[in-house]
């Protein structure tokens, strides 16, 4: 039976909410479908090596109990007290062993923990599973997607790409810092900011059928529980800023800043800075789940999430002004009116914009920046906030747009329109052919 089948039960299954910038739903199926044999695989060699190793260890203390019988007659015909030629050394001018540095040993921490890691998930994954193969309640059954697809997504990429990367590095500092920023800036990590943005969904279902999961917690070999199984994507990217940051605390404590070190701290505070925005991004992305009053545009169909900002908003065509969130995805730019009350987050939707016929201009004076559809004044919203802020939106956005227009080139001809005035000093223009 292939991993769908096994992940989503029966026929009563709901395909998954997707993201259109990861996959469609039959290209992820296909990619899925052989986890499971694998992990059965990996947990049978376990449950074989272990089993030798039991064997070993037995044979062994057998072999040492005779050894030390044997040892105990043979000191007894031999004299070892000191020649004149045979001087023990001083403990004090034995050559010690060099230590590792810290920065060695944090290296290696990274190694260690991302194996225990994709062990974890290993076994957890394969053993609620099998525990679904069993009679189970029937608002559990087809549900096996929805709670372990995001992490089954998950295991492949760390099992299958990153450690591979991460080993053939022969713990060189400069090469595991560039595997992190080369993978999280090709969006290979992407899978956490999706698994962030539904896990909702699985702790859900799981808390409702807390009995059920809490008597099956020995039969899938669990010993925390699945509630501590789904949390640990969610404390992986902390944990990687946090051994970042260990590490160039490690290299700016190096007395002499050689031609080397430069080179580590340099690509070291790359990994940091991606792994960073990386987290930023995945903590955002949980509160797409509470936009509501959203029947314009379907959320999980515009392409990846990126980021969220608070701002000011004036929208021109309703004559209204407004607190609010920005929401930027591929394909659109959402902003929402925000009403939290102290229970529950709220953004209301208010409009949103198509990258494909989005402008954008920034009033540098006023701390402003306006979108529009397609000529300034149509559709016209300005977003007001701190300078810093709206200059690093401003170019945020229209890098988005500039990449999105790159990828659909082939298709023809797209013209995105800024404008120019006395009064506007900087302003965006682009004619993708």
């Amino acid at each position: 039976m292939d991993l769908y089948n096994r992940c989503s039960g029966d026929s009563e299954a709901e395909p998954p909410e997707m993201n259109s910038g990861i996959a469609s739903f039959s290209e992820r199926r296909l990619l899925l479908e052989s986890t499971l044999k694998k992990i059965s695989e990996k947990s049978q060699a376990e449950k074989t090596t272990k089993a030798n190793k039991r064997k070993t260890f037995g044979d062994f203390t057998q072999v040492q109990q005779r050894n030390s019988s044997l040892s105990t007659d043979f000191t007894d015909d031999f004299d070892f007290t000191d020649s004149d030629n045979d001087q023990v050394p001083n403990p004090s001018e034995r050559q010690e062993i060099p230590k590792k540095s810290q920065v060695v040993c944090l290296l290696d921490e990274i190694i260690r923990s991302e194996k225990s890691y994709i062990n974890n998930l290993q076994r957890g994954i394969g053993g609620y599973l099998k525990v679904f193969e069993h009679d189970i309640p029937a608002t559990l059954k087809g549900r096996k997607f929805t709670i372990f697809g995001g992490l089954i997504e998950i295991y492949e990429f760390h099992s299958n790409i990153f450690l591979p990367k991460l080993k053939r590095c022969n713990g060189v500092l400069e090469e595991i810092s560039n595997v992190f920023h080369r993978l999280i800036t090709e969006d290979h990590f992407y899978s956490y900011v999706h698994y962030a943005m539904n896990n909702w969904k699985a702790s859900s279902i799981c808390k409702d059928h807390e009995q059920f999961f809490d008597d099956h917690r020995e039969d899938a070999g669990d010993k925390l529980g699945i509630m501590s199984l789904l949390v640990q994507p969610i404390q992986r990217i902390p944990r990687y800023k946090l051994l970042f940051e260990h590490i160039l605390d490690e290299l700016g404590k190096q007395i002499e800043i050689s031609t080397q070190v430069k080179s580590q701290l340099a690509a070291a505070s790359r990994a940091w800075k991606a792994i960073e925005k990386l987290a930023v991004c995945v903590n955002a992305s949980v509160n797409v789940k509470d936009i509501t009053e959203c029947y314009e545009i379907s959320l999980p169909h515009q392409g990846k999430f990126r980021d969220m900002q608070a701002f000011e908003f004036h929208d021109n065509d309703a004559g209204k002004r407004f607190k609010g969130y920005v929401f930027l995805f591929e394909k659109c730019i959402v902003y929402t009116e925000s009403k939290n009350n102290a229970s529950q987050k709220n953004f209301i939707y208010r409009g949103h914009y198509d990258v494909d016929s989005l402008g954008i201009i920034q009033d540098v004076n006023h701390g402003k920046l306006s979108l529009f559809r397609h000529r300034l004044g149509q559709k016209q919203l300005d977003i007001s906030g701190p300078s810093p802020t709206i200059s690093k939106w401003n170019e945020y956005i229209k890098r988005l747009v500039l990449e999105h227009f790159t990828q659909k080139k082939q298709k023809g001809r797209f013209t995105w329109h800024g404008q120019t005035t006395s009064e506007i000093d900087k302003c965006w223009y682009a004619d993708v052919m």
